[in-house]
């Protein structure tokens, strides 16, 4: 788009633009989950119609892309450039640690030969999505598609050919709908917030115009304008919508743009319900936008709740891959993929093609329906495995588990009784209902949460509010039993930031219960008021995280508060909840994850086996956890021994080498080889510490439990070339652990003591700051969640232990001595 032309547009809608922006519409957030509202007077143009968002709504699952050169490095796009950031009035300290000369030079090296679009094509359709978004240019300015207005770009790079083009070819000629992201943010581009912004917009309107006519057609435009708050007049988004609208009748664009757009995007949380505008998640399957190597993906059942959540509130899950360096995705990541396209195949009836609701989500799973039928995703029962929904206005005439077993549904005035005793499903226990009427007619029927929280609707304060907007955000929003609903701070609420209830009288004490929705605490304590000064009753360096629950001595308070002495960014609560339980009841905001009490999660084979006392606990020790073996007739899930994953003489299951997840009771199932053995001991995995399972020789398998003079040893024999499946069951506070081999006992032990069944070595510390050292300060990530116990030269008393595992979510890493480099490290 020439200079002239693009002024008339300016001149044309500019009087308007600045109109609107006073009105205080345009205000977008860095997650991209404010909402903007539509004004009376907007011009049409500004906005797609119902029925060219439709198929965005329908989608249900989309693949989402960052790539780049950076991805030679491993380290994410963008962030990890030092130097050069211009943001305006939003101030960023800038984190980056690769010198920008390096980083701007990386495209020089830039080489992806095993690129292969139609291989991504075709994994998109093996698993349903149904749409791709692609960065065509991220804030760090690399163009990755052929522009004529830089040589910033990839034609410039050893590969020199059209990235976005193939790619968009593929994905017409299959079906697939492209969306391409692009950053009106650019720390590479000379006069990008300068003096010389104009020349910057005029590169920007041309290099859009470029995008949507070279590679159309274009169904999406992703913008990230990050910094951009209440600043469209900047970058011209309603001059820049009206063009693409022009070009391409029917484009949507996304709401981060500072006006209202088309769609919401919430990042790495899952969308609160909406019925009447498209909405998607945006999640990492690891803990990167960009490719990081040995980076463990999510859990299959974070990954497969998120896509339910998602289609329950009536949004879309859009999962985040980052490529290699030469093309091709991390195989653990595309296995843990198409893991949940093997869900999805079986039960994807009760995803796609559905909508959200009646029942809206909540702490118990989600609803979908289509016309007559309507499936409850059951994901967590609570303690009794039976849940009263609100009644419905149609007769229930038929119900069915297609997860297999048998539920109790019952309908009365009162409400819909479901309860299931047996054969829950680890995952997601889906009931189908049908009804004599369609669904579609119901307004949505939201669940409620009863927490019995003291606090709940109590008078609420706050430091910070995001843009001064406490009707939409407030603190009152942590204290309303609603998880999807949130206290949100300022960006930068980095330090000293309070959150405060007043219980409106002395009112006894001895649990507080938060939900934090982003983990971006690093420090905080929890105080009440006393004679007019606050009295710290607990602290801590470290992340609140999703499920914090502490118990304490009990006191009397009337006024407490959340001090947030340092955040990585502005602390955002779903639930602030506070108890006073004598019988010390942990509560039901703490997401329980089930263990699947026959131990079959890999191969369905081990039904035989009687694990330990189902408990619940917040590690999803699953055995869909284990990399995917890639040795030809393999069963899935499976490792042949000698052939080891992170350290030379052990076969490891969990990710990152000699790493071990400890939860208070589960089971593990895995199948193994043991034909390739050249001597010494093969670990195979060390559920809890102290108990582990290796190989001595090719032979046998040897179970051991305790240490020193107290251990306990059973050998079983293993057939040579043969494959078995290897289960592991245990009850840290029981002192109980059994295991079996092709689904029959080969050995136990019980009575442990604490002392002896815990291992050496532990200590509690500063354990999740993404920011720290690695030898220093070691993070682990495991499904997604950050945990607050290592081993690291600390011995536990027996007290220390038994207080430990009374609190079902306790969960633990085991790091060999001198293996910190095998950890995946974290910015």
């Amino acid at each position: 788009m020439n200079a002239k032309r693009w002024m008339i547009a300016c001149l044309a809608v500019g009087l308007a633009t600045a109109a609107v922006a006073e009105q205080g519409q345009a205000i977008v957030s860095v997650a991209g989950d404010v909402k903007l509202e539509r004004r009376a007077g907007d011009e049409s143009w500004l906005y797609a119609t119902p029925e060219q968002a439709q198929w965005l709504k329908d989608a249900r699952f989309g693949l989402f892309v960052h790539w780049g050169p950076i991805s030679q490095r491993g380290n994410d796009l963008s962030w990890s450039r030092k130097g050069g950031r211009r943001w305006g009035k939003i101030k960023v300290p800038d984190h980056g640690f690769i010198p920008m000369e390096e980083y701007d030079a990386l495209y020089k090296t830039f080489n992806p030969t095993e690129f292969n679009p139609r291989a991504w094509v075709k994994m998109m359709q093996d698993v349903g999505q149904k749409y791709i978004v692609f960065t065509a240019k991220h804030h760090d300015g690399f163009c990755m598609f052929d522009s004529a207005y830089t040589d910033y770009d990839i034609m410039s790079t050893p590969y020199g050919r059209d990235i976005l083009k193939e790619l968009t070819d593929a994905c017409h000629e299959a079906g697939i709908r492209v969306g391409i992201y692009y950053s009106p943010t650019d720390w590479y581009h000379p006069d990008f917030r300068t003096e010389n912004h104009d020349r910057y917009l005029e590169y920007y309107f041309d290099q859009m115009e470029e995008l949507v006519t070279k590679y159309a057609p274009v169904d999406v435009i992703w913008w990230d304008a990050f910094g951009f708050h209440g600043e469209a007049e900047l970058i011209k988004s309603k001059e820049m919508t009206k063009m693409l609208r022009g070009l391409q009748p029917g484009i949507l664009l996304n709401n981060r743009a500072a006006i209202r757009g088309d769609f919401d995007t919430p990042e790495q949380l899952v969308g609160r319900f909406q019925k009447e505008r498209p909405w998607e998640t945006c999640m990492t399957i690891n803990d990167q936008w960009g490719y990081r190597p040995n980076n463990p993906p999510k859990s299959k059942k974070v990954l497969v709740e998120t896509l339910v959540r998602c289609a329950g509130g009536n949004g879309n899950f859009l999962l985040n891959l980052g490529p290699m360096a030469n093309g091709l995705f991390d195989p653990m990541h595309e296995n843990r993929l198409r893991e949940v396209g093997d869900w999805s195949k079986k039960y994807g009836v009760s995803v796609f093609d559905t909508q959200g609701g009646p029942y809206m989500p909540g702490v118990y799973g989600a609803t979908t329906y289509r016309g007559d039928t309507i499936y409850i995703h059951m994901m967590d029962w609570g303690e009794e495995a039976e849940v009263t929904f609100p009644p419905l206005p149609f007769k229930i005439l038929s119900h069915r588990v297609l997860t297999g077993g048998e539920a109790e549904v019952k309908q009365s005035a009162e409400g819909v009784f479901v309860s299931m005793k047996d054969n829950l499903d680890p995952l997601d226990t889906i009931i189908e209902l049908k009804i004599d009427g369609d669904a579609a007619t119901m307004e949505p029927i939201k669940v409620p949460y009863n927490s019995g929280s003291l606090a709940l609707n109590k008078p609420a304060s706050a430091s910070s509010i995001i843009f001064n907007n406490p009707k939409h955000h407030g603190p009152q929003f942590a204290l309303d039993d609603d998880v999807d609903t949130l206290w949100r701070t300022d960006t930068m609420a980095v330090k000293d930031v309070t959150f405060g209830v007043d219980l409106e009288e002395p009112t006894l004490i001895n649990r507080i219960a938060i939900r934090d929705a982003h983990k971006r605490t690093r420090r905080f304590a929890l105080q009440y008021e006393e004679d007019g000064e606050w009295v710290t009753f607990y602290e801590k360096n470290g992340t609140i995280g999703h499920h914090f629950d502490e118990l304490f001595e009990p006191f009397t308070a009337q006024k407490i508060r959340l001090f947030i002495y340092e955040a990585i960014a502005g602390p955002q609560l779903a639930e602030f909840h506070v108890f006073y339980n004598p019988d010390k009841e942990r509560d039901p905001l703490t997401h329980r994850y089930i263990f699947n009490r026959n131990a079959d999660d890999v191969a369905g084979a081990s039904s035989a086996i009687v694990s330990t006392d189902q408990t619940y606990t917040e590690a999803p020790v699953y055995s869909d956890d284990v990399p995917v073996n890639c040795v030809e007739g393999a069963p899935e899930k499976s490792i042949r021994l000698g052939q080891s994953y992170g350290t030379k003489k052990s076969g490891l299951f969990l990710p990152g080498g000699a790493e071990t997840a400890l939860s208070s009771s589960g089971s593990l199932s895995v199948w193994v080889k043991a034909d390739a053995l050249n001597g010494g001991s093969y670990l195979l995995f060390a559920p809890t510490p102290g108990m582990l399972m290796n190989f001595p020789d090719r032979k046998q398998m040897v179970f051991a439990m305790g240490k020193g003079e107290n251990k306990k040893k059973v050998a079983a024999p293993l057939a040579v070339g043969k494959w078995h499946l290897v289960t592991a069951t245990w009850n840290v506070l029981k002192g109980t652990a059994a295991f079996y081999i092709d689904g029959q006992r080969k050995g136990s032990v019980e009575g442990l003591e604490s002392s002896i069944r815990m291992a050496e070595n532990i200590r509690l510390g500063n354990y999740d700051d993404p920011c720290a050292d690695r030898a220093a300060n070691m993070v682990n990530q495991f499904d997604g969640t950050l945990y607050d116990l290592q081993f690291y030269n600390r011995t536990l008393s027996s007290d220390e232990v038994q207080q430990l595992y009374k609190k079902p979510g306790s969960v633990a890493r085991q790091v060999q001595h001198g293996s910190q480099g095998a950890i995946p490290s974290r910015r």
